[in-house]
C-alpha cells in the first residue's frame, strides 16, 4: 500500500459498525478456529491482528476514541507470543517512507506504550539483518514452546 492513511476516515456510525464486525469476526474465529488448532498441538501465526488497528485505525479507516480498541482487545482472548518488529525511527522512515517521520515515532511509542496485549510481548530488532531477525523470533517461539 502505497498511501495507507490516504483515504479519509468512515464516518462514526460506519466505524462502530466496522469495529463491531471485526471484534465478532476475530472473537469467533478464535474460538472456532485457532483454539481447537492449537489443542491438537498446532502453532498459528497471524500477522498484524487486532492490536495494529489499534496502533494505526487511520489504515483501517476507523474513527474512535483510542480506548474502544484497548477495552475491545482486552475483552478478547489473545496468543501466548506477541511479536512486534521494531526499529530506530531513522530507519524505519527510509524503510515506510508513505508516511511522515511524525506518524512512524507515533506508532512506535504507541506500540511500547499501549498495546494492550495480554500476551507475553516481545520486541525484536528489525534493523538487524533477516537472519538474525528470523533467529530472534525463532528463540521467542521456541521459548514459549518449552
Amino acid at each position: 500500500m502505497t498511501d495507507p492513511h490516504g483515504a479519509e476516515p468512515y464516518g462514526r456510525l460506519v466505524s462502530v459498525a466496522k469495529i463491531a464486525y471485526l471484534f465478532c469476526d476475530f472473537t469467533l474465529g478464535w474460538l472456532l478456529r485457532i483454539r481447537p488448532f492449537v489443542q491438537r498441538g498446532g502453532l498459528v501465526i497471524v500477522e498484524r491482528g487486532w492490536w495494529d488497528m489499534a496502533v494505526d485505525p487511520k489504515r483501517y479507516r476507523l474513527d474512535l476514541p483510542a480506548a474502544i480498541y484497548t477495552f475491545l482487545g482486552r475483552l478478547q482472548s489473545h496468543g501466548d507470543l506477541l511479536l512486534v518488529l521494531d526499529a530506530p525511527v531513522d530507519v524505519l522512515v527510509r524503510r515506510k517512507a508513505e508516511l511522515p517521520r511524525a506518524e512512524i515515532e507515533r506508532q512506535t511509542r504507541s506500540w511500547r506504550d499501549r498495546h494492550g496485549a495480554r500476551s507475553v510481548t516481545a520486541f525484536l530488532d528489525a534493523s538487524r539483518g533477516i537472519e538474525d531477525l528470523v533467529a530472534d523470533a525463532r528463540r521467542e517461539i521456541e521459548a514459549r514452546l518449552r
